[in-house]
């Protein structure tokens, strides 16, 4: 195969996945405001793409098995994937535009992993190339979603903002419960910039955004708790301390709901911390953790393993109202606020699996990276990976539409790190 078919598959790969992912945000704002576009015309589209795909794996297939033959474990777990939710999609009730993402999505990873052979200057010069047009990729992204908001606020009153999670202004992700997770997801790859004396301006910006434009708890929890990690990695000591860290802070996210709870007056810490439980004076509320544990997230689980353990209901909103009554008092249809607890109701036992087994695949390799040696950008993928697996990911709906892609992505920087630990 020769170096100008690579190049130009990449190329053409990575063309489809950006033009891709704006388009599926744009149907994410028509399906928010009740303009569902599905017709045969997307459908067409969705098939071309992924044929275009498939066409695509199969001209760089030997470079793809060339790359993964000593990282078998991650190319059966991408594999098995793929094949996964095209048997879903073929003879299962599903979701089709989420099994359309998952599908494009890892394709799209096993297309361009190969390019992670740090032993081989060109590839590598390649490596790099990709790397710098993702980060600008995640920069046009802050940019957009900076300007969406601009726009949207033109209809709000100035005073609105003053007023915590009144009035919450929406970016290109069409909620400011999502738009916050994208953002602290991919604004760590900017906090070396952000941090410099000169560019202080930008985080008074960043602060202003979430607390009085959006408003959303565990992005500004997640925010600062990825900025301090960000921090002391400047300190010599960073890995004895890290997971020190990890742990008091846990803990004091923990405790101090109880210490708002009976010494701190209502209002803003009142509200703030209600996204951890309900306490004395509020009553059942979607908005709270314990509520949505009790009356999502278990019944969710609990419904699932009795009814589909294996393969997984195919459609949140088709089962939802069925396990969410205990809460609400009527069998309506509710976002589930935390992205795993979906992913197992609508794709089962198997697919969590899968799912879980891919994450844990690179945060282990970043860990190594970052053991190995303490740079900016391991750092900055360690704070990306605790944004979305431990923030967005455990209190957001993070519709796969954009939380796949940038996974996708943030898995393949990890690996595209010129530190790369082949075992």
């Amino acid at each position: 195969m020769s170096r100008l078919s690579i190049d130009y598959s990449k190329k053409v790969i990575i063309t489809i996945f950006i033009f891709d992912f704006f388009i599926n945000q744009i149907l994410q704002w028509l399906s928010i405001t009740n303009h569902n576009f599905d017709g045969p015309a997307l459908r067409i589209y969705r098939i071309g793409v992924i044929i275009i795909y498939i066409l695509l794996t199969f001209v760089n297939l030997r470079e793809i098995l060339i790359k993964f033959s000593n990282k078998k474990k991650l190319f059966t777990i991408i594999v098995s994937f793929i094949i996964y939710f095209f048997i879903k999609a073929i003879f299962f009730k599903v979701n089709y535009s989420y099994v359309y993402i998952y599908l494009v999505s890892f394709l799209f990873l096993l297309n361009l992993f190969p390019i992670t052979d740090c032993n081989n200057n060109r590839i590598y010069r390649q490596s790099s190339s990709i790397v710098d047009l993702f980060v600008k990729f995640f920069k046009w992204i802050l940019l957009i979603n900076f300007f969406i908001v601009l726009i949207s606020s033109i209809n709000y009153p100035i005073s609105s903002f003053f007023t915590f999670r009144e009035n919450r202004i929406p970016g290109l992700f069409g909620h400011p419960v999502e738009d916050s997770g994208i953002f602290i997801a991919i604004i760590p790859f900017f906090y070396k910039n952000i941090l410099a004396k000169k560019k202080a301006f930008y985080l008074v910006l960043i602060v202003i955004y979430l607390i009085f434009i959006n408003g959303t708890r565990y992005a500004i929890f997640g925010f600062f708790f990825t900025l301090s990690i960000f921090q002391l990695s400047r300190t010599k000591k960073f890995n004895a301390i890290f997971f020190r860290f990890l742990i008091i802070s846990i803990g004091i996210i923990l405790v101090f709901p109880y210490i708002n709870e009976y010494i701190l007056s209502d209002g803003f810490f009142r509200n703030f911390t209600q996204m951890f439980y309900t306490g004395r004076r509020s009553g059942l509320s979607e908005g709270n953790l314990s509520e949505r544990f009790a009356g999502i997230w278990f019944p969710g689980i609990l419904f699932t393993i009795k009814n589909h353990l294996f393969l997984g209901s195919g459609m949140w909103q088709d089962v939802s109202g069925q396990f969410a009554i205990n809460l609400y008092g009527t069998p309506t249809a509710r976002d589930p606020h935390n992205f795993y607890v979906m992913f197992f109701v609508e794709q089962g036992l198997i697919g969590i699996i899968l799912f879980i087994s891919f994450i844990y695949m690179g945060i282990k390799h970043t860990l190594k990276q970052l053991f190995k040696k303490t740079d900016f950008f391991s750092i900055s993928l360690l704070c990306s990976w605790i944004s979305l697996t431990l923030f967005f990911f455990m209190f957001a709906n993070a519709w796969p539409s954009f939380s796949i892609p940038v996974l996708i992505v943030v898995f393949l920087l990890t690996f595209y790190n010129k530190l790369e630990i082949e075992k």
